[in-house]
This record gives C-alpha cells, structure tokens and sequence, in this order.
C-alpha cells in the first residue's frame, strides 16, 4: 500500500498537482483556491475525487476512493 501512495504522489507531483497551491518561492504553481475547485470539480466529473465538501488536497482526493 505504501509503494501504490508513493507512486501516487510522484505521479501528481510530475503532473504538476501536488505542489499547485504553494507559492512560487517555495517551488510550488500559485494555485488560487479558484483553480482548486476547478481541478476538484474536473476530478469530481471523472469519478476520481471525493464529494465537493471534501476538503483535501489533490493527490488525497484522487486517491480518496481507493
């Protein structure tokens, strides 16, 4: 199981994913909390994420159903 999340969060951190919502200081994209929810809500329609009031992060929510 540990391998699986860890391939998970190599996978999100390559898509760019994981690290979406850090500042560009930090080496993270700038996310705003917009383009969260429309990444959630993209994740969502795909059947990969948990329901709109999960409050996760993106590689937790892809996993959530797992």
């Amino acid at each position: 199981m540990e391998a699986l999340l860890r391939r998970v969060k190599n996978l999100a951190d390559s898509a760019g994913h994981l690290r979406f919502a850090i500042p560009k200081r930090y080496s993270g994209k700038d996310g705003s909390n917009l383009w969260m929810a429309v990444i959630r809500e993209h994740f969502a329609s795909k059947g990969l994420g948990c329901t709109t009031t999960c409050r996760t992060s993106i590689p937790s929510s892809a996993i959530c159903r797992w």
